[in-house]
């Protein structure tokens, strides 16, 4: 016998409702880390490969093994930035100053 929309629906709310309720709280916390992580991750790239091109519009030239370790260090430190409230968060600056890579 087929169900109906309705039925369906109903029977699927009930599967969720009872049986998902606990397990649910188990999972939270592991899915937020690791959005959590993804995000940091994606913001290391970007921050990256951000400052990267930024090395290459300056110098016409691709950044060398020790140069690309300086840019990946800055990277991570713009990567975590404290807010207001004294938090430590993940953001993307559109003001990161550009230092001469070179000098150091």
């Amino acid at each position: 016998m087929p169900l109906s929309k309705q039925q369906l629906g109903s029977l699927l709310w009930g599967i969720a409702d009872t049986g998902l309720r606990g397990k649910v709280e188990d999972y939270k916390a592991y899915i937020l880390s690791l959005l959590f992580f993804k995000r940091l991750s994606d913001n290391y790239e970007w921050e990256t490969g951000r400052r990267v091109e930024q090395f290459r519009e300056r110098y016409s030239n691709e950044p060398n093994k020790k140069q690309l370790g300086r840019l990946q260090e800055e990277a991570t430190r713009s990567s975590f930035r404290r807010n207001p409230s004294g938090r430590t968060c993940a953001t993307r600056s559109s003001k990161t100053k550009t230092s001469d890579y070179t000098r150091r």
